[in-house]
């Protein structure tokens, strides 16, 4: 749901500048050793702080005129019943409809147009799931430039982005 959240956010071109994640690993020796559970908080240049954590899969929206909760695919609970009726003015980000984003890539691709949510804001969406896992393993807030794309001041949380093959040689610690 954070692709949906960054668009809204007209944050898909870009990342956050600060992400604090905490999370828990199953004990040593377990059969797996994927995170079990999570949560990340993500702050925006704008001021929005996107929130990500394990839980069943929702959006919710808060801004002035209260909030809106979209249960993943459909049920929809409002602070105001007044935002199901709230027309987006000139300068309001509104999100286009689509049955699919599936749907909507293979339109792309026979039309030759780019889809509703492209390349580049996969790649800044995904960028979210290695921030929070950094944050995670070191333990620590880090500081992120979206235009380098690098962790400032932080050469171990740099070294932990890079693919595993291409990291330094010694264990990195928290």
């Amino acid at each position: 749901m954070n692709d949906i959240a960054m668009w809204a956010n007209n944050t898909e071109h870009t990342g956050p500048l600060e992400v604090v994640a905490t999370g828990e690993f199953p004990p040593a020796g377990n059969l797996w050793n994927i995170i079990q559970t999570f949560e990340a908080h993500f702050r925006f240049a704008n001021g929005v702080e996107l929130i990500c954590k394990s839980d069943k899969p929702y959006v919710q929206f808060e801004g002035t005129s209260g909030w809106i909760h979209i249960d993943y695919p459909i049920h929809i609970e409002l602070s105001n019943e007044d935002l199901l009726t709230w027309k987006s003015g000139p300068n309001d980000i509104s999100l286009p409809s689509m049955t699919s984003e599936k749907r909507d890539f293979l339109d792309a691709v026979k039309t030759r147009r780019q889809p509703q949510f492209n390349a580049e804001g996969g790649h800044r969406n995904a960028t979210l799931s290695h921030l929070a896992l950094a944050s995670i393993e070191l333990g620590r807030k880090l500081k992120w430039d979206p235009a380098t794309e690098k962790v400032i001041g932080d050469d171990a949380a740099n070294d932990f982005l890079k693919p595993k093959a291409l990291r330094a040689p010694w264990k990195i610690e928290a």
